[in-house]
């Protein structure tokens, strides 16, 4: 899935119309692989513009200004606490691990646990953690939606009905179960 992404941004370098008008001096470099890439820049630096890896993957002999963990969670992560200490420890040991002076990390994950790596990061010092769930579960059973022109009640209920009443309110309330 990471490659998905990275394979994205190369693509809008090699041919974006748009892109080229903002950045008129972004072209490839080398390498230009599925897993990283570099763009063009000035001679002496040795690693990748762009690093696309999963959780659980080695990505050592990297240095990161900018993480972006998207999904580090997942069902399959979050089943026992076991996994779930596992992606932690691979998260603050690989990646984080790798960060230059000032980097900045962001992940961008659903709720899965109130264990799981996202949430236990978020409660250590120097994180700030937000929600964004489709609206408000209200203690009467009424939704009050935060997104009506795209997530209005009939259809938060209508898909709500399509799982189990703790899976619905991870999924689109963001209270982990």
């Amino acid at each position: 899935i990471s490659e998905r992404t990275a394979n994205t941004m190369r693509m809008h370098i090699e041919s974006n119309p748009y892109l080229h008008k903002v950045f008129p001096n972004l072209k490839p470099g080398v390498p230009w692989t599925d897993q990283a890439f570099c763009v063009q820049r000035r001679p002496g630096i040795s690693t990748a513009s762009v690093v696309a890896a999963g959780v659980g993957s080695s990505i050592i002999s990297f240095r990161f200004d900018i993480v972006w963990g998207d999904d580090i969670v997942n069902n399959e992560n979050t089943q026992t606490a076991y996994l779930r200490q596992k992606t932690l420890a691979w998260f603050q040991n690989s990646p984080m691990s790798r960060t230059s002076r000032g980097m900045r990390v962001i992940i961008t994950v659903n709720m899965w646990h109130r264990e799981d790596a996202a949430h236990m990061l978020a409660r250590l010092p120097g994180w700030t953690s937000r929600t964004y769930p489709v609206g408000r579960f209200e203690a009467d059973g009424s939704i009050t939606p935060y997104w009506a022109g795209h997530w209005d009640v009939a259809r938060i209920r209508m898909e709500m009905g399509k799982r189990t009443p703790a899976e619905g309110m991870r999924a689109f309330f963001c209270i982990s179960y």
